[in-house]
């Protein structure tokens, strides 16, 4: 069983990551909606994962917040987003991410990407 930071700021995605997540045996440690909360969280609970919207409410987004996590703790961060334009891609490349999905999420891509990204841990 891994532990998992969810990272979305929309609650219908988050309860419906939350459900899958627990269908693949994986536990919920946390659930931030804004990236200054993602980094706190991840920092407090030291997850497997990081399972990371990349627009977020606030200041920080989901790659800013990913870059933090990633350089001071060096945790695996999955992205999702229904952006897919070049320049996103490009910023998400930057922080080397172990994963990337776009919305909209299937159940089985989504298992299949977070169990992928914690084989390669």
């Amino acid at each position: 069983m891994a532990r998992i930071l969810v990272v979305e700021d929309e609650a219908v995605i988050t309860m419906l990551l939350k459900h899958i997540l627990g269908q693949g045996n994986h536990e919920v440690v946390g659930v931030a909606s804004t990236g200054e909360r993602a980094v706190q969280l991840a920092r407090e609970q030291s997850p497997d994962l990081v399972v990371m919207d990349i627009t977020l409410k606030g200041a920080m987004d989901g790659i800013e917040a990913a870059k933090t996590i990633i350089d001071e703790l060096h945790l695996p961060i999955i992205f999702m987003t229904s952006h897919s334009d070049q320049a996103t891609l490009d910023r998400t490349k930057a922080v080397r991410p172990a994963g990337f999905l776009l919305k909209p999420i299937k159940d089985k891509d989504f298992l299949y990407t977070v169990d992928t990204a914690l084989a390669a841990t």
